[in-house]
């Protein structure tokens, strides 16, 4: 495309820079995303969700966190997907007081926690043994309805 002078559309580096996350291609996605702003797109939440995911998968959790604090500069707003790849990274990577403060800071938005992000919290806690914690998470999934096979 960009050798006949069009520049991709905004899905299409989308769609490129989340192909290359999920192939473990941090470096090509990262090119990618400045190209994108480059060419005058701004960041998408899709974008963003995935690089975070990218970034703890690979063990670089304060990159991910990074980028999910500067949402608000790129004008963008956590949904349930962002705020579960931030909530399980945080679990991955040993850092469950941060997952929980990102929990919390996800009911405090009026976001209802998804499945995901409840499953994630209550591993993280069970690995660090904290059973009253895990069972309080797991109480409020099934009293809002969330709780699946995953959670039982």
């Amino acid at each position: 495309m960009k050798g006949r002078g069009w520049v991709p559309s905004e899905g299409t580096y989308t769609n490129r820079i989340t192909a290359c996350v999920k192939q473990g291609n941090m470096v090509e996605a990262l090119r990618l995303k400045d190209e994108t702003v480059s060419n005058g797109h701004q960041m998408n939440l899709v974008v963003a969700t995935s690089l975070m995911k990218g970034y703890h998968v690979q063990g670089s959790l304060s990159s991910a966190l990074d980028l999910f604090d500067k949402l608000s500069e790129y004008g963008l707003t956590p949904n349930k997907v962002t705020y579960a790849v931030i909530i399980e990274g945080c679990c991955k990577n040993g850092n469950v007081e941060k997952a929980l403060q990102v929990y919390r800071q996800m009911k405090l938005a009026g976001i209802k926690p998804n499945v995901y992000g409840e499953h994630s919290v209550i591993k993280g806690f069970l690995s660090v043994n904290l059973l009253d914690e895990a069972m309080n998470v797991f109480d409020g999934a099934i009293n809002s309805g969330t709780a699946n096979v995953f959670i039982y």
